[in-house]
């Protein structure tokens, strides 16, 4: 679109020789040429154009009234209506930059507030020391399009507006700033991340959507590249919403420079990837609770092993009761990944336990409670302690005998305003089996059931050995994470 300017020999005119000699042997040139023109000094000032011209910019003056030149600082916009900064007007960048624009579509503001679109070019004019003294600035007129005559195929859009159509329909947010870092364009996607309108965008800067926090590291990347110190970068940071919802956004800032290399603005790319952030965090989380978990696994299996080992005579036994506490810790871990880790209801960490020995379609186990959310540390620990409970009983307890039966109940206590959780009570209830003894020692499953219950949950465990069977209470504080519902049974 830009392109060097070219050197206009003047005739009859030395390198001192002032513009207006050269200006007073174009007249006649001006006035046989097809299209707008209009010749302008090194300030911008025009000092000659043609009757189109006039016409074109509006003005009653004639070609050689120069004090009532045609207007050439008149408002200019793209062509989807955004605002043209002065600076990067045709005349200006011919002028200061020394490049021509060849016919670039523009909005002409006209002096009666009308808009009309244009192709204008601007050429710089150099003097015969290289230097710039003056510009030509040519202007047509784009007449409205006919209406369409429905036998004739669409016509393929020009390329000036297929790619307004596209920066404003762009599925990403795209912007341009100046060197403050003012916003001079946006698309309509950046206006909808943000949340603000288009005018309120053009009278702010970029630093201002952003968090007090994360305001000063894009400044010093932005510093950077308005110097020429690099050329493009890409930055994800946090900014606020208009409506006042904080948001993750990744921005890549491109600069433009004139072929001086001095910057004339940068061209940012904005999307909101506050969705990706919060599944990467998510996903974080989730790493360090999978640590946490194997860490704790390994513990409770190396626990296992010590206690099993130091409780059984021989190798035999000691790898069948082994093997059947790994499996229960991998019925509870089940439970859990199904959910995510996020707990698991107590019915289900008991019926897991049991239902291998439900027989008589579920009537030797008949369990009876609430709906209750366990967390997944109470999950594993419950899931290990029933796994203790009803192997004894199917070892030595009411399970043992064909008319044996094992019921287990439970319901939470509300506590007391501020005097702490919710409590958990629950009773393993046997029957119809032998009677239970209380024994000289504690074995591994007492040992463990207690242990379990008191240190890793905060709770309490009652033994009852009676002539009906075993009874065993727990009672464990639900903390947060915990949830109650309806009775089921």
């Amino acid at each position: 679109m830009y392109e060097p300017g070219a050197t206009l020999d003047c005739p009859a005119r030395s390198a001192e020789a002032p513009f207006d000699t050269f200006l007073a042997a174009t007249q006649e040139l001006l006035d046989i040429l097809p299209g707008a023109v209009c010749l302008c000094d090194a300030e911008g000032r025009v000092a000659r154009h043609n009757r189109r011209a006039a016409d074109f910019w509006q003005s009653p003056a004639a070609p050689d009234q120069a004090e009532h030149a045609p207007c050439l600082s008149a408002c200019l916009f793209l062509p989807d209506g955004a605002p043209v900064p002065p600076e990067a007007a045709p005349l200006a960048l011919a002028l200061k930059h020394g490049l021509s624009t060849r016919e670039r579509v523009f909005l002409v503001e006209c002096p009666d507030g009308t808009r009309r679109p244009a192709r204008l070019s601007a050429t710089p004019i150099h003097g015969s020391g290289g230097h710039i003294v003056g510009a030509m600035v040519c202007a047509e007129e784009i007449p409205p399009p006919l209406p369409p005559d429905p036998s004739v195929p669409e016509a393929v859009p020009e390329a000036g507006q297929r790619l307004a159509a596209t920066y404003e329909h762009a599925g990403i947010g795209i912007g341009e700033t100046d060197a403050r870092g003012r916003l001079l364009r946006v698309n309509e996607a950046y206006c909808a991340i943000t949340g603000y309108s288009r005018q309120e965008l053009l009278g702010m800067t970029f630093s201002d959507l952003a968090l007090e926090d994360d305001r000063a590291g894009e400044l010093v990347l932005y510093a950077e590249q308005t110097a020429g110190l690099r050329n493009s970068y890409t930055i994800e940071k946090r900014q606020v919403r208009k409506d006042g919802a904080p948001q993750w956004v990744a921005i890549t800032s491109s600069a433009v420079h004139g072929a001086d290399g001095a910057f004339l603005y940068s061209v940012r790319t904005l999307q909101d990837i506050s969705t990706h952030k919060r599944k990467q965090e998510r996903q974080q989380m989730l790493m360090g609770e999978l640590n946490h978990r194997i860490k704790n696994t390994l513990v409770t299996v190396q626990s296992l092993a010590r206690q099993t080992a130091r409780k059984t005579p021989d190798a035999a036994s000691f790898c069948e009761k082994f093997q059947g506490r790994l499996m229960a810790l991998g019925k509870a871990h089940s439970l859990l990944t199904r959910d995510q880790w996020s707990g698991a209801a107590l019915r289900d960490i008991i019926e897991e336990q049991v239902q291998p020995y439900r027989e008589d379609e579920g009537r030797r186990i008949i369990l009876t409670g609430e709906a209750v959310a366990l967390t997944a540390d109470q999950a594993v620990v419950l899931g290990m302690v029933f796994h203790e409970l009803v192997t004894n009983a199917i070892k030595h307890g009411s399970l043992s005998w064909p008319s044996g039966r094992v019921r287990v109940n439970w319901q939470v206590a509300a506590s007391a305003p501020d005097t702490g959780p919710p409590v958990l009570n629950l009773l393993w209830q046997e029957s119809g089996g032998p009677p239970a003894r209380t024994p000289r020692a504690l074995g591994f499953g007492s040992a463990f059931i207690e242990r379990s219950i008191r240190d890793q949950l905060g709770g309490s465990v009652h033994m009852a050995y009676l002539t009906t069977g075993l009874n065993c209470r727990l009672e464990i504080p639900l903390g947060p994470g915990s949830e109650t519902g309806e009775r089921t049974a």
